[in-house]
């Protein structure tokens, strides 16, 4: 009798212990790859916020955003949005529950931007490089605006996705109605 050379495979001799610990690898490597910003932000600061950069801070590169307050089409072809600072998640994201505003920012673009989409009150990315300061007013108060020469811009969308951000994952059962 020829006894075979290949053992047959007993569940009992796999490693079933590290399946979890792959699984979770696994996600954690699709979750990461999701959180990014929308474009390549190389060395930009974060920090500090927008309330506390000084003199010291200009020429420095910033990655800020937050919500739009206003934006103002001038007459030399420039942008200039008006943003409330808030703080960023992982993916750039303006985090808009229980967060507390870094103060207000000028983020100025030498291409147009129309009212329409850039509208008060949606969320916006800003990379750019801090180019100083412009005095404003905020009602009858004056205020110190930083100004942030855009190099990248992202609008986030209303649904609270990014745009291409179109998979999903889940489990359940659909039944056409």
């Amino acid at each position: 009798m020829v006894r075979s050379l290949v053992r047959p495979l007993a569940l009992s001799n796999l490693a079933l212990p590290a399946l979890p610990l792959l699984v979770a690898a696994l996600l954690a490597t699709v979750i990461t790859g999701c959180a990014s910003p929308p474009f390549e932000t190389g060395e930009a600061r974060r920090d500090p916020a927008p309330a506390a950069v000084t003199e010291g801070d200009v020429g420095e590169t910033f990655l800020w955003g937050g919500l739009i307050l206003g934006i103002d089409n001038r007459e030399d072809g420039t942008t200039v949005l008006e943003i409330l600072a808030l703080p960023l998640d992982d993916s750039g994201r303006p985090m808009t529950r229980g967060a507390e505003p870094g103060g207000r920012f000028l983020a100025v673009s030498t291409e147009f931007r129309d009212p329409a989409e850039y509208r008060a009150g949606r969320q916006v990315l800003a990379l750019g490089d801090l180019t100083g300061f412009e005095e404003g007013r905020i009602g009858e108060a004056t205020y110190r605006y930083p100004k942030l020469a855009v190099e990248a811009l992202h609008l986030w969308r209303d649904d609270g996705r990014s745009p291409g951000s179109s998979w999903h994952f889940g489990i359940g059962l659909g039944i056409g109605l």
